[in-house]
């Protein structure tokens, strides 16, 4: 038989235990709540002013100029090359720009941080990463921007599909208005998809085809007119709470730059056609790919397809939140565009996924993607599955003329930010 002090002393241990789980719980629900408002906040401080040093402006438009117009000329939207190695269907480019690989530390105490200097040292210390599409030319009606308006888009209704109180983002009014200057799509598994990367880490790739291939999630989160805007909502931000004092959301960090390209492939009949998105990595080089580029999928040159998904319709992606984004998140799509692309209509028929050829919809808030790559493709040399033979050499030619021309200082001007407050050590592939 139990003594009363030994019952006291056992209930004042499960007491203890149950007090310890309850904080624990409030403590993350405090973090969650938090990291709620920040993001609803980041589209807030999209038009504000991000502060730069004195060279930036000078910086940005160096990173912007094109190092050789003939290499660019081949990749100019509309221009079509024969596949190398694969059928003799032509690409054809949808759109040409720069693109950016970011990732973001999870919360952790002030006191951690400053006293490591050091917020994330594997994925598992990510929050969340990104890929940010800067285009240049585009056979998008919206994508190409006019960076003088109002980023935000404030003021613009929705009404797009009779949804007239749907954000202006996500029914293109956004975009149609300011035009797109920048797309920001999260990735689901915080990478980009990367069957060996997977199998490295004893992980299962997702989707259809085993350990040949990988399918992620994804979303494109924001859209708008000046990519300059995104150094304030990527900075780093501190808030306090009751029960761990002080917690930091660490700044953005970038692990790759480079050129993409959006191309269709022409294929017969036209069901089999694909459109994928190949890129070449300017910075950082070959040799500098390092832990942080093996984690995040990122390859010196790769491709992958896209595939969108029918927003009337649940989600079932590898990676998506169990019933996809809310329904008040999703692009809204007219009841023609759902026709056109989905084959079905605004009340949910058609498939449940199809290949954005029309790519302005790429330029609204809420599209949930698929990106499939085939082991293959994570390869060097992998962008040449994804264009013709001419334009994947463009692609390299262009990133390799970046890498000769520009600077850490000069890639993270284009963006209006600065080593201090985005630190660059990813670039050079260590953890920061």
């Amino acid at each position: 038989m139990q003594s009363k002090g030994g019952r006291r002393s056992s209930e004042e241990q499960q007491d203890s235990g149950k007090s310890e789980q309850s904080a624990g719980a409030k403590r993350r629900q405090e973090d969650e709540e938090q990291e709620a408002k920040q993001e609803k906040a980041q589209k807030k401080q999209r038009g504000a002013s991000a502060a730069s040093d004195e060279h930036a402006t000078g910086d940005s438009q160096k990173a912007q100029e094109v190092p050789q117009p003939a290499q660019d000329a081949k990749l100019s939207p509309g221009k079509e090359d024969t596949g190398a190695g694969q059928d003799d269907a032509p690409w054809e480019v949808l759109e040409k720009g720069h693109v950016f690989f970011f990732y973001r530390p999870k919360v952790k105490s002030a006191h951690e941080v400053d006293q490591s200097g050091k917020a994330a040292e594997c994925l598992d210390d990510v929050q969340n990463a990104h890929m940010l599409l800067l285009p240049h030319a585009s056979r998008s009606e919206t994508a190409g921007a006019d960076a003088t308006k109002d980023s935000t888009g404030s003021g613009v209704q929705g009404g797009t599909n009779g949804q007239q109180n749907a954000p202006a983002g996500t029914t293109g009014d956004k975009a149609k208005q300011d035009g797109v200057g920048f797309r920001v799509v999260r990735l689901g598994k915080k990478r980009l998809p990367a069957p060996e990367v997977a199998i490295a880490n004893g992980q299962q790739p997702g989707g259809i085809g085993g350990d040949a291939s990988e399918t992620v999630w994804s979303v494109v989160a924001d859209v708008g007119p000046d990519p300059a805007v995104l150094s304030g909502s990527m900075g780093e931000q501190r808030y306090n709470t009751r029960t761990q004092g002080e917690r930091v959301v660490g700044p953005s960090r970038p692990a790759g730059r480079g050129w993409y390209a959006l191309s269709l492939h022409k294929s017969e009949p036209p069901s089999s056609r694909e459109v994928r998105l190949s890129f070449s990595i300017s910075h950082p080089s070959e040799d500098e790919f390092g832990d942080v580029q093996s984690q995040l999928g990122l390859t010196p040159s790769g491709s992958f397809s896209l595939s969108m998904r029918n927003p009337t319709l649940p989600s079932t992606g590898a990676g998506a939140p169990p019933a996809g984004l809310d329904e008040s998140a999703r692009v809204q799509m007219s009841e023609k565009e759902i026709q056109d692309t989905f084959g079905g209509d605004a009340e949910g028929k058609g498939t449940r996924y199809a290949r954005p050829e029309q790519i302005e919809l790429l330029d609204r808030e809420g599209v949930e993607l698929l990106l499939i790559r085939e082991a293959a493709q994570t390869s060097k040399g992998g962008a040449k599955t994804g264009t013709g033979e001419e334009q994947a050499k463009a692609l390299e030619e262009l990133a390799a003329a970046d890498a000769d021309r520009l600077s850490t200082h000069d890639v993270l001007a284009q963006l209006k930010m600065t080593a201090k407050s985005n630190p660059p050590n990813a670039l050079e592939g260590q953890w920061v």
